[in-house]
């Protein structure tokens, strides 16, 4: 099986700040002097609202969520289409509300596209999909419920490793402690089947639990 990279566990900024979907486009001839730039910085979607994740179809769609509003969003064409895919009700106090994305890897076949999201009441987080049917999301179903949840420190990343899992970061909450205590899901990455449940090999019997000890891991690499 393929390594892991869950993030560092370093600080880092929760978020990237962006107003703006930007989408940078080199340039200019080969030399880096101050006399030019070799880069100029488009506006590709004007107005998104606190984006947090973007992810590609295979069909080329770009598909967006917006923190606070709980929208998911799709540029088609180089357009972005009026109505949203879905809106999820999120809680977006500090850290909290929509998160995190990833396509299932036979999405082609299924079209589900799972996300990671904040709840104001009940204060979890989960883990839900969503079909894609002709832009819009139908059949929304939670995968994973009661997933800790804090002001701060939530994480939200979502990925599907070559082993076809579905890992999940959470954070610490703003608890150092929690990293270390295998019994609490927050400071963690977590492993599930594609149907919210844990998988048999997991390195922790019964439990979500792939890698424990980390701060925030707003970032997901597989390779």
């Amino acid at each position: 099986m393929r390594s892991l990279l869950p993030g560092s566990v370093r600080a880092r900024p929760a978020f990237a700040l962006i107003g703006a979907l930007l989408l940078a486009i080199g340039c200019g001839g080969g030399s880096s002097s101050n006399s030019g730039s070799l880069y100029t910085v488009m506006s590709y979607v004007a107005n998104a609202n606190f984006p947090t994740c973007i992810r590609f179809a295979p069909d080329g769609r770009m598909f967006y969520t917006e923190k606070n509003t709980g929208e998911i969003r799709i540029v088609q064409n180089g357009q972005l289409l009026d109505q949203p895919f879905a809106t999820l009700q999120v809680g977006n106090d500090t850290e909290q509300g929509l998160l995190g994305m990833a396509f299932d890897p036979d999405y082609p076949a299924n079209h589900y596209i799972y996300f990671f999201y904040s709840v104001a009441s009940p204060a979890v987080q989960r883990i839900g999909r969503f079909t894609d049917s002709n832009n819009v999301g139908t059949n929304f179903t939670i995968i994973v419920d009661n997933l800790p949840e804090g002001q701060i420190h939530n994480s939200g990343r979502l990925a599907f490793g070559s082993d076809g899992k579905l890992y999940a970061t959470v954070g610490e909450n703003g608890d150092p402690a929690n990293s270390q205590d295998l019994t609490n899901y927050a400071g963690k990455v977590l492993r599930f089947n594609p149907d919210g449940s844990i998988p048999a090999d997991n390195p922790f019997s019964g439990s979500a639990i792939f890698t424990y000890g980390h701060r925030n891991c707003f970032g997901l690499a597989m390779y």
